[in-house]
């Protein structure tokens, strides 16, 4: 038994010009001790991730099946194969290859995701895949839309190459376009557990929708939100200022781990003052609001970024005004 039980953690998939690569899905009994907590039903409706069948395309996979498990959200897996415009190695039977063998890879880690779920007593947690053509970034935001997802759940780092695509290249592009939120998962890090969710604001905007999804994220691990507001060197706010952006934000939701702070950073720049508000925080999510306007819209120009979710400890959540 304990043979089995082995087997169905940790699956094989060889895909050709690859290495063999292994799916380990997520400790079932951590999974277990936080659906004990409460779950949250009807928060999320679908959860879509993009797999290149690297390692932390997969640990992404494994946080949507730890969301899956609390919240009752379909897991959707993308698959985006980037043929060349020009090439003298491919033609069309090559092509055909690719994606036929593509089609059996997704299909085989659809398998074996529902294998562990149903070996688990998970099997409420439903899977499906899709598999496109295409650039990958275009494909993941034309998918998200067209299916009406919640999230998208994304690795920071992919295994690149033109059999799989580069997830770190593409996740700024996602979270610049996506119309649903994204929440970018460094490959070491996967959140059984969750204390604390901070949520970067400058006082000025309450975004209702966005508070809610963050809600929603952070209700299943009954994590402490954490409004935050970065003070540059410069800058000055009153007091008064953070007591009446908490005042309406209570008037608005009724989730009792609601926090609110005022944070003075050294730096000017604003990547790195959230960095040094996460590293002496004990953060296990940073959550944002991407603005066309506002001391984080700096923040979203692709290379700035592509710099916080690859360099971040921790995960990042981005939602959209």
């Amino acid at each position: 038994m304990k043979y089995e039980v082995a087997y169905l953690e940790t699956i094989s998939l060889d895909l050709t010009n690859m290495n063999t690569l292994h799916f380990t899905a997520p400790d079932s009994s951590k999974v277990k001790a936080l659906m004990a907590k409460g779950s949250n039903p009807g928060s999320m409706k679908r959860l879509l991730v993009p797999v290149d069948f690297s390692a932390c395309a997969y640990n992404a996979l494994n946080q949507s099946l730890i969301i899956a498990s609390v919240t009752g959200a379909e897991v959707v897996l993308l698959h985006a194969i980037h043929i060349p415009m020009r090439t003298d190695s491919l033609n069309v039977g090559s092509i055909d290859e690719m994606e036929r063998e593509a089609k059996e890879t997704l299909r085989g880690l659809e398998s074996s995701v529902e294998a562990w779920t149903e070996t688990h007593g998970l099997d409420h947690i439903s899977v499906k895949s899709v598999l496109s053509v295409g650039f990958p970034s275009e494909e993941i935001i034309r998918v998200a839309r067209e299916m009406d997802v919640t999230m998208v759940v994304m690795g920071t780092q992919g295994a690149g190459g033109v059999e799989g695509f580069l997830l770190g290249s593409n996740a700024a592009s996602v979270i610049n376009h996506a119309g649903c939120p994204v929440l970018a998962m460094p490959a070491d890090r996967l959140l059984y557990e969750c204390d604390k969710v901070a949520f970067a604001t400058d006082l000025q905007v309450i975004d209702s929708a966005a508070i809610e999804q963050v809600i929603a994220f952070a209700r299943p691990y009954l994590a402490t939100v954490e409004f935050v507001h970065l003070f540059t060197p410069n800058e000055i706010v009153a007091s008064d200022q953070l007591t009446a952006f908490e005042k309406k934000v209570r008037a608005m939701v009724s989730y009792p781990n609601l926090n609110f702070e005022g944070y003075e950073s050294f730096h000017e720049n604003v990547a790195d003052a959230l960095q040094q508000y996460v590293d002496g925080n004990k953060v296990d999510v940073l959550a944002m609001l991407k603005r066309e306007r506002g001391f984080l819209s700096g923040l979203f120009h692709n290379s700035v970024t592509k710099k916080m979710t690859i360099s971040a400890k921790e995960p990042v959540l981005v939602m959209h005004e």
